[in-house]
């Protein structure tokens, strides 16, 4: 049973992940004004938490009671899948596909930095060849933050069963 838990969390985690990389590709690609990048990110926002709300509901259903803990590492499993594959996106995106957009906001970056304080501008050029793994491991941490806090809310909407049932919890 855990061993299916994992691979349907898995499954769902790369579901789950398809609706930022169609964000960011798009926003890589097309440059979008700030009004629709704004559309976009709440797009993203509200269909990666409505998706995660399905899938842990979806997975209840196979239950008769459905626990709070149940539901919050059913969907925590799914997020921590989806950060790992979201944070190999972007070093991909970054590294190998796009690599000329990292280049373009860093020289923005080092510009604005070089009048106020060049020791830092400095410092951003000696780290510009890191930054994709850099970003990779940021983006693994956040998406793994938001994920857990996700996953806690969510699960207190997914839970069922009787309170007087002798649960585990």
């Amino acid at each position: 049973m855990q061993s299916n838990e994992w691979s349907i969390a898995a499954l769902n985690a790369l579901l789950l992940s398809i609706i930022t990389v169609v964000v960011s590709l798009i926003q890589v690609v097309f440059e979008p004004g700030t009004i629709i990048s704004i559309l976009l990110w709440l797009v993203k926002f509200v269909g990666c938490l409505g998706l995660l709300y399905y899938f842990v509901k979806e997975y209840s259903k196979q239950r008769e009671s459905f626990t709070y803990k149940e539901g919050f590492s059913y969907g925590f499993k799914i997020c921590l899948l989806s950060s790992v594959v979201l944070a190999a996106f972007n070093f991909l995106q970054y590294a190998v596909l796009f690599p000329e957009s990292m280049q373009t906001a860093m020289e923005q970056v080092i510009m604005a930095m070089q009048s106020s304080n060049p020791d830092a501008a400095d410092a951003m050029e000696r780290y510009q060849s890191k930054l994709p793994q850099l970003v990779s491991v940021v983006t693994l941490f956040y998406y793994t933050i938001f994920g857990l806090i996700a996953s806690a809310i969510i699960a207190n909407y997914t839970k069922k069963g009787d309170i007087f049932t002798n649960n585990s919890i």
